[in-house]
Protein backbone atom coordinates (compact mmCIF):
# COMPACT_ATOMS: atom_id res chain seq x y z
CA UNK A 1 0.00 0.00 0.00
CA UNK A 2 2.74 2.76 0.71
CA UNK A 3 4.64 1.48 -2.70
CA UNK A 4 1.25 2.59 -4.26
CA UNK A 5 0.73 5.84 -2.65
CA UNK A 6 4.41 7.20 -3.41
CA UNK A 7 3.47 6.01 -7.10
CA UNK A 8 -0.09 7.59 -7.00
CA UNK A 9 2.30 11.42 -5.64
CA UNK A 10 4.99 10.81 -8.59
CA UNK A 11 2.58 9.54 -11.90
CA UNK A 12 0.44 12.79 -12.25
CA UNK A 13 3.27 15.09 -12.72
CA UNK A 14 4.57 12.47 -15.09
CA UNK A 15 1.94 12.50 -17.03
CA UNK A 16 1.49 16.33 -17.01
CA UNK A 17 4.73 16.57 -18.26
CA UNK A 18 3.87 13.73 -21.33
CA UNK A 19 0.38 15.30 -21.93
CA UNK A 20 1.90 18.79 -22.35
CA UNK A 21 4.74 17.27 -24.53
CA UNK A 22 2.23 15.58 -26.78
CA UNK A 23 0.16 18.60 -26.27
CA UNK A 24 3.24 20.39 -27.89
CA UNK A 25 3.35 18.24 -30.52
CA UNK A 26 -0.21 18.63 -31.79
CA UNK A 27 -0.16 21.93 -31.89
CA UNK A 28 2.98 22.07 -34.07
CA UNK A 29 1.83 19.56 -36.28
CA UNK A 30 -1.94 21.91 -36.48
CA UNK A 31 0.34 25.00 -36.82
CA UNK A 32 2.60 23.65 -39.78
CA UNK A 33 -0.03 21.97 -41.97
CA UNK A 34 -2.50 25.15 -41.44
CA UNK A 35 0.58 27.41 -42.41
CA UNK A 36 1.51 24.98 -45.82
CA UNK A 37 -2.36 24.72 -46.77
CA UNK A 38 -2.87 28.84 -46.24
CA UNK A 39 0.19 29.10 -48.22
CA UNK A 40 -1.07 26.82 -50.72
CA UNK A 41 -4.53 28.53 -50.87
CA UNK A 42 -2.58 32.24 -51.46
CA UNK A 43 -0.06 30.89 -54.05
CA UNK A 44 -3.52 29.40 -56.20
CA UNK A 45 -5.11 32.75 -55.79
CA UNK A 46 -2.09 34.44 -57.06
CA UNK A 47 -1.32 32.04 -60.32
CA UNK A 48 -5.01 32.52 -61.42
CA UNK A 49 -4.58 36.28 -60.79
CA UNK A 50 -1.12 36.64 -62.82
CA UNK A 51 -2.46 34.32 -65.13
CA UNK A 52 -5.23 36.63 -65.58
CA UNK A 53 -3.21 39.28 -66.15
CA UNK A 54 -1.57 37.82 -68.54
CA UNK A 55 -4.29 37.12 -70.20
CA UNK A 56 -5.51 41.18 -70.10
CA UNK A 57 -2.42 42.02 -71.59
CA UNK A 58 -2.48 39.44 -74.42
CA UNK A 59 -6.18 40.59 -75.28
CA UNK A 60 -5.20 43.91 -75.24
CA UNK A 61 -1.93 43.62 -77.34
CA UNK A 62 -3.84 41.87 -79.79
CA UNK A 63 -6.85 44.14 -79.86
CA UNK A 64 -4.27 46.77 -80.50
CA UNK A 65 -2.94 44.74 -83.56
CA UNK A 66 -6.39 44.52 -85.20
CA UNK A 67 -7.06 47.56 -84.36
CA UNK A 68 -4.17 49.01 -85.89
CA UNK A 69 -4.48 46.84 -88.89
CA UNK A 70 -7.89 47.54 -89.66
CA UNK A 71 -7.53 51.24 -89.44
CA UNK A 72 -4.55 50.88 -92.20
CA UNK A 73 -6.57 49.09 -94.65
CA UNK A 74 -9.55 51.54 -94.00
CA UNK A 75 -7.47 54.22 -94.84
CA UNK A 76 -5.43 52.51 -97.83
CA UNK A 77 -9.13 52.08 -98.90
CA UNK A 78 -9.62 55.37 -99.17
CA UNK A 79 -6.43 56.61 -101.15
CA UNK A 80 -7.57 54.10 -103.99
CA UNK A 81 -9.37 56.41 -105.89
CA UNK A 82 -5.71 59.25 -106.09
CA UNK A 83 -3.68 56.47 -106.48
CA UNK A 84 -5.61 54.88 -109.39
CA UNK A 85 -6.35 58.41 -110.69
CA UNK A 86 -2.55 57.37 -112.23
CA UNK A 87 -2.21 58.48 -115.81
CA UNK A 88 -0.34 55.69 -116.32
CA UNK A 89 -2.90 53.04 -115.58
CA UNK A 90 -4.76 53.19 -118.98
CA UNK A 91 -6.97 49.85 -118.71
CA UNK A 92 -8.43 47.25 -116.24
CA UNK A 93 -5.40 45.10 -116.32
CA UNK A 94 -3.25 47.93 -115.00
CA UNK A 95 -5.28 48.74 -112.69
CA UNK A 96 -5.47 45.10 -111.31
CA UNK A 97 -1.71 44.80 -111.75
CA UNK A 98 -1.10 48.12 -109.43
CA UNK A 99 -3.91 46.59 -106.80
CA UNK A 100 -1.85 43.39 -107.07
CA UNK A 101 1.26 45.53 -106.28
CA UNK A 102 -0.41 47.57 -103.07
CA UNK A 103 -1.94 43.55 -101.51
CA UNK A 104 1.28 42.42 -101.61
CA UNK A 105 2.40 44.69 -99.23
CA UNK A 106 0.04 44.20 -96.93
CA UNK A 107 0.00 40.37 -95.56
CA UNK A 108 -3.80 41.12 -93.73
CA UNK A 109 -4.90 41.42 -96.99
CA UNK A 110 -5.81 38.57 -99.34
CA UNK A 111 -7.05 40.79 -102.04
CA UNK A 112 -8.18 44.55 -103.02
CA UNK A 113 -10.98 44.99 -105.57
CA UNK A 114 -13.06 47.84 -107.12
CA UNK A 115 -16.48 47.08 -107.16
CA UNK A 116 -19.73 49.72 -108.85
CA UNK A 117 -22.60 50.69 -106.52
CA UNK A 118 -24.56 47.38 -107.78
CA UNK A 119 -21.70 45.37 -106.14
CA UNK A 120 -20.36 43.90 -108.99
CA UNK A 121 -16.30 43.72 -108.86
CA UNK A 122 -14.60 45.66 -111.60
CA UNK A 123 -10.67 45.36 -110.76
CA UNK A 124 -9.39 43.11 -108.99
CA UNK A 125 -5.90 42.42 -107.65
CA UNK A 126 -7.07 38.62 -108.13
CA UNK A 127 -8.23 38.45 -111.70
CA UNK A 128 -10.77 35.33 -111.14
CA UNK A 129 -12.27 38.23 -108.36
CA UNK A 130 -13.99 40.51 -111.37
CA UNK A 131 -17.25 39.73 -112.32
CA UNK A 132 -17.98 38.33 -108.82
CA UNK A 133 -21.16 39.56 -107.68
CA UNK A 134 -21.65 40.99 -104.12
CA UNK A 135 -24.60 41.78 -101.73
CA UNK A 136 -23.36 44.52 -98.72
CA UNK A 137 -26.48 43.84 -96.36
CA UNK A 138 -25.28 41.97 -93.71
CA UNK A 139 -21.62 44.48 -92.95
CA UNK A 140 -21.40 46.16 -90.05
CA UNK A 141 -21.96 48.96 -88.67
CA UNK A 142 -25.45 48.73 -90.44
CA UNK A 143 -26.15 51.77 -92.33
CA UNK A 144 -29.35 53.00 -93.34
CA UNK A 145 -27.59 55.44 -96.22
CA UNK A 146 -24.39 55.52 -97.77
CA UNK A 147 -21.96 57.14 -96.41
CA UNK A 148 -18.39 57.49 -97.81
CA UNK A 149 -15.04 56.82 -95.97
CA UNK A 150 -16.65 53.94 -93.16
CA UNK A 151 -15.07 50.53 -93.30
CA UNK A 152 -17.50 48.17 -92.78
CA UNK A 153 -16.86 44.24 -92.30
CA UNK A 154 -19.24 41.31 -93.34
CA UNK A 155 -19.13 37.44 -91.75
CA UNK A 156 -16.62 35.14 -92.81
CA UNK A 157 -16.66 34.23 -96.00
CA UNK A 158 -15.49 30.03 -96.00
CA UNK A 159 -13.03 29.87 -99.20
CA UNK A 160 -9.91 31.80 -100.73
CA UNK A 161 -11.49 34.64 -101.75
CA UNK A 162 -14.33 36.19 -103.63
CA UNK A 163 -14.65 34.08 -106.71
CA UNK A 164 -14.37 30.79 -104.64
CA UNK A 165 -16.23 32.11 -101.74
CA UNK A 166 -19.77 31.79 -100.02
CA UNK A 167 -21.51 33.69 -96.93
CA UNK A 168 -21.31 31.81 -94.06
CA UNK A 169 -24.24 31.52 -90.91
CA UNK A 170 -24.51 30.75 -87.82
CA UNK A 171 -26.49 27.40 -88.88
CA UNK A 172 -23.66 26.35 -91.35
CA UNK A 173 -20.19 28.10 -90.49
CA UNK A 174 -16.66 27.71 -91.50
CA UNK A 175 -15.72 24.13 -91.84
CA UNK A 176 -12.99 22.19 -89.71
CA UNK A 177 -10.15 23.45 -91.51
CA UNK A 178 -11.41 25.04 -94.47
CA UNK A 179 -9.70 29.16 -95.66
CA UNK A 180 -11.78 31.84 -95.26
CA UNK A 181 -11.64 35.32 -94.87
CA UNK A 182 -13.74 38.70 -93.96
CA UNK A 183 -14.81 40.70 -96.15
CA UNK A 184 -14.95 44.84 -95.63
CA UNK A 185 -15.98 47.30 -97.84
CA UNK A 186 -15.76 51.48 -98.15
CA UNK A 187 -17.55 53.77 -100.22
CA UNK A 188 -15.74 55.80 -102.05
CA UNK A 189 -16.20 59.76 -102.59
CA UNK A 190 -17.88 60.51 -106.25
CA UNK A 191 -20.56 60.15 -108.29
CA UNK A 192 -20.19 56.82 -109.68
CA UNK A 193 -20.57 55.43 -106.32
CA UNK A 194 -17.48 52.92 -106.34
CA UNK A 195 -17.17 50.75 -103.41
CA UNK A 196 -13.26 49.54 -102.19
CA UNK A 197 -13.68 45.71 -101.53
CA UNK A 198 -10.92 44.10 -99.35
CA UNK A 199 -10.46 40.43 -98.28
CA UNK A 200 -9.11 40.52 -95.06
CA UNK A 201 -6.70 37.89 -94.38
CA UNK A 202 -7.53 35.90 -90.72
CA UNK A 203 -4.37 33.87 -90.70
CA UNK A 204 -2.57 36.91 -90.30
CA UNK A 205 -3.51 37.67 -86.92
CA UNK A 206 -4.27 34.37 -86.01
CA UNK A 207 -0.85 34.11 -86.39
CA UNK A 208 0.26 37.30 -84.49
CA UNK A 209 -1.60 35.87 -81.69
CA UNK A 210 -1.21 32.39 -81.54
CA UNK A 211 2.51 32.60 -81.08
CA UNK A 212 2.22 34.77 -78.06
CA UNK A 213 -0.33 31.79 -76.25
CA UNK A 214 0.16 27.72 -75.30
CA UNK A 215 -3.65 26.71 -77.04
CA UNK A 216 -3.22 24.60 -74.10
CA UNK A 217 -4.16 26.94 -71.91
CA UNK A 218 -6.58 29.15 -73.61
CA UNK A 219 -7.92 30.31 -76.57
CA UNK A 220 -8.86 34.01 -78.32
CA UNK A 221 -11.27 35.00 -80.65
CA UNK A 222 -12.78 38.19 -82.47
CA UNK A 223 -16.70 38.29 -81.95
CA UNK A 224 -18.72 41.12 -83.80
CA UNK A 225 -21.68 42.48 -80.79
CA UNK A 226 -23.99 40.24 -82.34
CA UNK A 227 -22.11 37.12 -81.05
CA UNK A 228 -21.04 35.96 -84.49
CA UNK A 229 -17.33 34.58 -84.53
CA UNK A 230 -15.27 36.66 -86.81
CA UNK A 231 -12.15 34.37 -86.04
CA UNK A 232 -10.95 32.07 -83.66
CA UNK A 233 -7.23 30.16 -82.31
CA UNK A 234 -9.76 27.57 -81.34
CA UNK A 235 -9.99 24.69 -83.30
CA UNK A 236 -13.12 23.53 -81.54
CA UNK A 237 -15.15 26.67 -82.33
CA UNK A 238 -15.71 28.12 -85.79
CA UNK A 239 -15.67 31.60 -87.71
CA UNK A 240 -19.42 32.17 -88.46
CA UNK A 241 -20.89 30.39 -85.78
CA UNK A 242 -22.49 32.50 -82.71
CA UNK A 243 -20.46 32.89 -79.00
CA UNK A 244 -21.66 30.46 -76.33
CA UNK A 245 -20.57 32.29 -73.56
CA UNK A 246 -23.39 34.96 -74.28
CA UNK A 247 -23.03 36.25 -70.83
CA UNK A 248 -19.68 38.09 -71.89
CA UNK A 249 -21.18 39.20 -75.56
CA UNK A 250 -24.18 41.25 -72.55
CA UNK A 251 -21.30 42.49 -70.68
CA UNK A 252 -19.30 43.38 -73.91
CA UNK A 253 -22.45 45.40 -74.96
CA UNK A 254 -22.19 47.81 -72.28
CA UNK A 255 -18.68 47.90 -70.67
CA UNK A 256 -15.76 48.04 -73.47
CA UNK A 257 -13.66 46.48 -70.90
CA UNK A 258 -13.75 43.48 -68.54
CA UNK A 259 -12.76 40.64 -66.49
CA UNK A 260 -14.80 37.44 -65.71
CA UNK A 261 -12.40 35.50 -63.18
CA UNK A 262 -15.07 32.10 -62.58
CA UNK A 263 -16.32 32.47 -65.96
CA UNK A 264 -17.70 28.54 -68.10
CA UNK A 265 -17.06 28.45 -71.83
CA UNK A 266 -17.50 25.09 -73.88
CA UNK A 267 -17.45 23.35 -70.99
CA UNK A 268 -14.72 24.48 -68.91
CA UNK A 269 -14.62 26.64 -66.13
CA UNK A 270 -12.15 29.56 -67.74
CA UNK A 271 -10.75 33.45 -67.16
CA UNK A 272 -12.33 35.26 -69.20
CA UNK A 273 -10.92 38.69 -70.28
CA UNK A 274 -12.38 40.45 -73.18
CA UNK A 275 -11.88 44.26 -74.78
CA UNK A 276 -13.59 46.11 -77.39
CA UNK A 277 -11.69 47.20 -80.83
CA UNK A 278 -11.05 50.99 -81.28
CA UNK A 279 -13.87 52.41 -83.87
CA UNK A 280 -15.35 49.01 -84.92
CA UNK A 281 -18.25 46.64 -83.91
CA UNK A 282 -15.93 44.02 -82.31
CA UNK A 283 -14.52 42.80 -79.35
CA UNK A 284 -11.90 40.43 -78.60
CA UNK A 285 -12.11 37.32 -76.29
CA UNK A 286 -9.45 35.50 -74.24
CA UNK A 287 -10.49 32.49 -72.31
CA UNK A 288 -8.02 30.75 -69.99
CA UNK A 289 -8.65 27.47 -68.73
CA UNK A 290 -8.66 27.21 -64.92
CA UNK A 291 -7.41 23.69 -64.86
CA UNK A 292 -4.26 24.07 -67.23
CA UNK A 293 -3.73 27.47 -65.31
CA UNK A 294 -3.15 25.50 -62.15
CA UNK A 295 -1.25 22.93 -63.44
CA UNK A 296 2.28 24.51 -62.27
CA UNK A 297 0.22 25.22 -58.86
CA UNK A 298 -0.25 21.89 -58.71
CA UNK A 299 3.03 20.63 -59.10
CA UNK A 300 3.94 22.66 -56.24
CA UNK A 301 1.44 21.74 -53.80
CA UNK A 302 2.40 17.99 -54.33
CA UNK A 303 5.85 19.22 -53.82
CA UNK A 304 5.36 21.04 -50.61
CA UNK A 305 2.83 18.97 -49.04
CA UNK A 306 5.11 16.00 -49.28
CA UNK A 307 7.67 17.99 -47.86
CA UNK A 308 5.68 19.27 -45.38
CA UNK A 309 4.47 15.50 -44.32
CA UNK A 310 8.18 14.52 -44.14
CA UNK A 311 9.01 17.61 -41.44
CA UNK A 312 6.07 16.52 -39.52
CA UNK A 313 6.98 13.12 -39.55
CA UNK A 314 10.70 13.54 -38.34
CA UNK A 315 9.11 15.65 -35.86
CA UNK A 316 6.96 13.43 -34.52
CA UNK A 317 9.67 10.85 -34.28
CA UNK A 318 12.10 13.13 -32.81
CA UNK A 319 9.79 14.84 -29.94
CA UNK A 320 7.96 10.70 -29.47
CA UNK A 321 11.55 9.55 -28.77
CA UNK A 322 11.98 12.20 -26.42
CA UNK A 323 8.56 11.54 -24.76
CA UNK A 324 9.66 8.05 -24.54
CA UNK A 325 12.69 9.30 -22.77
CA UNK A 326 11.06 11.25 -20.58
CA UNK A 327 9.28 8.55 -19.49
CA UNK A 328 12.10 6.28 -19.37
CA UNK A 329 13.57 8.76 -16.71
CA UNK A 330 10.28 9.36 -15.05
CA UNK A 331 10.01 5.44 -14.30
CA UNK A 332 13.58 5.35 -13.07
CA UNK A 333 13.17 8.06 -11.06
CA UNK A 334 10.04 6.69 -9.63
CA UNK A 335 11.79 3.20 -8.90
CA UNK A 336 14.74 5.42 -7.27
CA UNK A 337 11.89 7.02 -5.03
CA UNK A 338 10.41 4.04 -4.04
CA UNK A 339 13.44 2.13 -3.29
CA UNK A 340 14.84 5.37 -1.14
CA UNK A 341 11.65 5.24 0.93
CA UNK A 342 11.34 1.59 1.64
CA UNK A 343 15.13 2.14 2.91
CA UNK A 344 13.83 4.55 5.17
CA UNK A 345 11.39 2.82 6.09
CA UNK A 346 13.73 -0.31 6.99
CA UNK A 347 16.28 2.37 8.54
CA UNK A 348 13.68 3.32 10.84
CA UNK A 349 11.32 0.81 11.74
CA UNK A 350 14.43 -1.84 12.09
CA UNK A 351 14.24 -3.39 15.63
CA UNK A 352 18.44 -3.97 14.99
CA UNK A 353 20.95 -1.23 15.63
CA UNK A 354 21.90 0.56 12.42
CA UNK A 355 24.54 2.87 11.26
CA UNK A 356 25.60 4.33 8.34
CA UNK A 357 29.28 5.85 7.80
CA UNK A 358 31.09 7.61 4.91
CA UNK A 359 34.02 6.48 2.77
CA UNK A 360 36.09 6.81 5.79
CA UNK A 361 33.70 4.99 8.28
CA UNK A 362 32.82 8.05 9.87
CA UNK A 363 28.91 7.97 11.04
CA UNK A 364 26.73 10.03 9.31
CA UNK A 365 23.49 8.65 11.07
CA UNK A 366 21.96 5.66 13.27
CA UNK A 367 18.34 4.24 13.60
CA UNK A 368 16.00 4.77 16.61
CA UNK A 369 17.14 1.05 17.29
CA UNK A 370 20.36 1.63 17.33
CA UNK A 371 20.16 4.56 19.90
CA UNK A 372 18.20 2.03 22.13
CA UNK A 373 20.72 -0.49 22.13
CA UNK A 374 24.15 1.27 22.31
CA UNK A 375 22.63 4.54 24.33
CA UNK A 376 24.16 7.01 22.36
CA UNK A 377 21.86 9.60 20.33
CA UNK A 378 22.30 10.92 16.79
CA UNK A 379 24.33 13.96 18.28
CA UNK A 380 26.90 11.96 20.39
CA UNK A 381 27.87 9.68 17.75
CA UNK A 382 27.40 11.36 14.74
CA UNK A 383 31.22 12.39 13.56
CA UNK A 384 32.69 9.22 15.58
CA UNK A 385 33.96 5.95 14.16
CA UNK A 386 32.39 2.35 14.99
CA UNK A 387 35.65 1.96 17.03
CA UNK A 388 33.99 4.01 19.88
CA UNK A 389 31.58 0.83 20.24
CA UNK A 390 34.75 -1.45 21.12
CA UNK A 391 36.22 1.25 23.65
CA UNK A 392 33.91 0.24 26.90
CA UNK A 393 32.66 3.75 26.91
CA UNK A 394 28.98 2.54 26.08
CA UNK A 395 26.38 4.55 27.51
CA UNK A 396 24.87 1.47 28.11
Amino acid sequence: MPSSASRAKILPAQRRYLSLLVGLQVLLAIIVAAGTLLGLREMREEALAGHLRQASLQVRVFEDHVSQNIHLISLMLASLPELLADPHLDNARDHGDFLESIQRQMPALRSLSIADAQGRILVSSVAANVGVQLEFAAYLPVMAERRDGIMRIGVAREGRDFHDSRETTPAAPVGPRASYFLPAIQHLPGPAGLIAVAAINPDYFLNHISGQIDPDLGHFALFDYQGVTALTTWAGHQAGSLIEDERVLDLARTAEIGEIPDDEAYGRATLTVYRALRNYPFFVLGHIDREAALAQWRETMATRLLTTALVLLATVLVTGLLTLRLRTLFTQEARLQEAQRLAASVFTHSHDGILVTDADTRILAVNPAFTAITGYTQDDIVGQTPRVLSSGRHLR
